[in-house]
């Protein structure tokens, strides 16, 4: 419901989601503007009541950008897509969010990777993107973290010979 209504806060075109996505995969270069508001790069961070640092440096890096853009931005321009009937838009932002690479692996991956794949190797094999890798955090959180069972009884792995079964 939240993400409707922040949807429906500013329009976005395709051109215009070009730019955001350009704008953020570019990000980790980015640097604040002069403290005057004129919308050039000064080279040095300044903060409020603070002093001016002497050299330039990144406030987000390469990898926040993309978990933002994968968490923020791509969901919330898919919703406005979808409430707008815009289906160009949609697809465009399912394709960019579909060559995302995955993000470094954190406590959740690693955990999920070793409870779903035998080893580690096995896992890199299959979770390239971030996609797969939020699909595997999707999967962890519905049958390993739901079910306390320790995977004894997990249904995890019977849906999945359902699903690889050739329909008859």
């Amino acid at each position: 419901m939240c993400l409707a209504a922040a949807a429906e806060c500013a329009p976005i075109s395709t051109d215009g989601l070009e730019n955001i996505v350009g704008a953020i995969t570019t990000i980790s270069t980015a640097r604040t503007t002069s403290p005057t508001g004129s919308g050039e790069s000064s080279g040095a961070i300044a903060a409020l009541g603070g002093k001016t640092q002497p050299r330039a440096s990144e406030l987000i890096g390469a990898s926040r950008a993309e978990e933002t853009v994968a968490n923020i931005v791509f969901p919330l321009v898919a919703a406005y897509a979808e409430n707008n009937g815009d289906r160009t838009l949609y697809e465009t932002a399912k394709a960019y969010y579909s060559r995302l690479p995955a993000a470094p692996s954190n406590s959740v991956t690693r955990l999920a990777s070793s409870q779903l794949f035998e080893e580690s190797a096995t896992a890199r094999r299959f979770i390239k993107t971030t996609r797969q890798q939020q699909g595997l955090m999707q999967i962890f959180h519905d049958f390993c973290v739901n079910d306390k069972s320790a995977c004894r009884t997990c249904q995890f792995p019977d849906l999945v010979h359902r699903w690889a079964a050739p329909q008859a």
